[in-house]
């Protein structure tokens, strides 16, 4: 499946998008869990990297440390940026709460 734009993420999203949930908003999400590599004084910590793209003004309650809940896992919101191609997608970095 191709994607071509803005136009395309209610399908997108319907079909692949897993429930992220912020109060009594519910909207679908892409998640991408992808292992990280941190800086801890002189050693190096193994982590996870947590990253839900949604459309872009779909939760409006989206804030750094608001409460969100991805699939049923309970998170904190690190940070939400639009995507750098057309601002259509947000993607939310979040942290275990």
């Amino acid at each position: 499946m191709a994607f071509y734009g803005e136009s395309d993420i209610p399908m997108m999203l319907a079909e692949f998008g897993q429930d992220v949930t912020i109060g009594l908003q519910t909207t679908k999400g892409l998640i991408d869990i992808e292992a990280a590599h941190m800086a801890q004084s002189e050693t190096y910590v193994q982590g996870k990297n947590v990253v839900v793209s949604i459309k872009t003004g779909s939760l409006t309650g989206l804030a750094v440390g608001a409460t969100i809940i991805v699939d049923g896992t309970t998170y904190k919101v690190r940070e939400h940026v639009p995507t750098d191609l057309d601002g259509a997608l947000t993607k939310i970095l979040c942290a275990l709460s």
